[in-house]
């Protein structure tokens, strides 16, 4: 089945338009058709709105605004996460099993336009994980709600801490930004956290957090203006 992401986008921006001025729309033009597109997985815009990247049949794929769609470059490892880090450039975590125990995690940058990738950081991750001091591992990435890419490089410290689902290895967990030639301040930057009381909104270095929502975790998405959350397909008003 062939999907349109264009007609769709189209009739977001221009419902949301027409309702701010008060007027019907009694007409839309389809651009085009885009590439048919995985029902599962994310689909990504860049930062400037121009272009779509999702990953399907091995490749990262880029569908525009014109309704043109692209097989950018054959990824032949499984990406775990990715984010936009600039408008050319696309950050991906990739997973290789080494042996029967040991999985290679590798956070790359991926340049549209070349293809050209390089390594920002790895990590070997091996089943059980030894709880020893020093045993390090990578997540990411992740884009603050401010749309700064940054990932978390976490290292273990011999300890363990006891939660209520169980005990786990103590760590400290470092948020690195993934343009650091571009850092802001990780005080002005924000990410959404769950906890036993409810939907926290916290500054990056975790020095500040406002309540947010009571109720049980689930699927969460804030806007940038940090006034609506979707919370398990329920909307929210922040501002009331």
């Amino acid at each position: 089945m062939r999907e349109s992401l264009i007609i769709i986008l189209m009739a977001v921006l221009l419902g949301g338009l027409c309702h701010a001025a008060e007027y019907e729309v009694v007409e839309l033009i389809e651009i085009g058709g885009a590439a048919p597109v995985p029902m599962s997985g994310p689909m990504k815009w860049s930062p400037d709105g121009t272009r779509l990247a999702y990953f399907a049949y091995g490749y990262l794929m880029l569908a525009d605004t014109a309704g043109n769609t692209e097989k950018v470059k054959k990824i032949d490892l499984l990406p775990r996460r990715y984010e936009w880090i600039s408008n050319d450039d696309i950050a991906v975590m990739l997973c290789d099993r080494v042996n029967f125990d040991s999985t290679l995690y590798s956070l790359v940058s991926l340049n549209i336009s070349s293809c050209r990738t390089d390594l920002l950081d790895q990590y070997v991750r091996r089943r059980p994980s030894p709880d020893v001091r020093g045993n390090i591992c990578i997540d990411g990435p992740f884009v603050t709600i401010e749309g700064h890419p940054y990932y978390i490089f976490e290292t273990l410290t011999g300890g363990s801490v006891k939660t209520p689902t169980g005990c786990y290895p103590a760590s400290i967990a470092e948020k690195r930004w993934l343009s650091p030639d571009k850092a802001p301040s990780m005080k002005e930057n924000h990410f959404l956290r769950w906890h036993e009381t409810g939907l926290y909104l916290m500054t990056l270095d975790e020095s500040d957090s406002t309540w947010l929502h009571q109720g049980s975790r689930g699927d969460v998405s804030i806007n940038r203006d940090m006034t609506h959350l979707m919370i398990s397909g329920i909307l929210v008003n922040l501002l009331d």
